[in-house]
């Protein structure tokens, strides 16, 4: 929602600025709380789980080695690919909030 749109409820027209404020002009504490621990949720889906089984996943079927020598370092193939696919969603997203500015 923009700032300044008009949401038109249950007998009451509020200006709002942030769903946070939709939120909370519109719904319980409960509710809110309710969707609030959602949110919460699908965060930690979305940046732990999601990237986790993916790496696994590009790691067993491409026959990826456990580990790889960096500059006389072993590092865990796991933690490059976990980097490279949050990296890859963080420039994605960033593009994605630019073309709809």
């Amino acid at each position: 929602m923009l700032a300044d749109d008009r949401v038109f409820g249950a007998g009451f027209d509020v200006r709002i600025s942030s769903g946070r404020l939709f939120f909370e002009g519109r719904y319980s504490r409960n509710f809110r709380m309710f969707a609030g621990l959602l949110a919460f949720l699908s965060g930690i889906f979305n940046f732990g789980i999601f990237p986790a089984v993916s790496a696994r996943f590009f790691i067993y079927f491409c026959g990826l080695p456990k580990s790889v020598d960096v500059f006389g370092l072993q590092i865990s193939t796991f933690a490059v690919i976990m980097f490279v696919l949050l990296f890859a969603y963080a420039v994605w997203d960033s593009m994605r909030a630019k073309a709809t500015d």
